[in-house]
C-alpha cells in the first residue's frame, strides 16, 4: 500500500495527492488495529489454552485421589 500511494502521489498533485495521503493513512491504522485486535485475540486463546489444561490437569488428580480414597 505504502509503495502504490508514494508512486501515486508522484503521478497525481495537489488536492489528488492529499486523498492519497488520506487514505493511505487510513489503511495503515486500519492495518496496525487489525494486527493489535488479532495479537489480544491470539493472546486470549492461549489464556484460555493454558486454562483448559489445567482444568485438565486438576480432574486427573481428583480423578486419581478418589481412586486413592477407595482403595483406602
Amino acid at each position: 500500500v505504502q509503495d502504490d500511494a508514494a508512486r501515486l502521489q508522484k503521478a497525481y498533485a495537489g488536492e489528488k495527492a492529499d486523498d492519497i495521503h488520506r487514505h493511505e493513512r487510513a489503511v495503515t491504522e486500519a492495518w496496525e488495529g487489525l494486527q493489535s485486535a488479532t495479537q489480544a485475540r491470539r493472546l486470549l486463546l492461549l489464556d484460555t489454552v493454558e486454562k483448559f489444561r489445567f482444568l485438565n490437569i486438576v480432574r486427573d488428580l481428583m480423578l486419581w485421589m478418589e481412586g486413592i480414597n477407595l482403595q483406602i
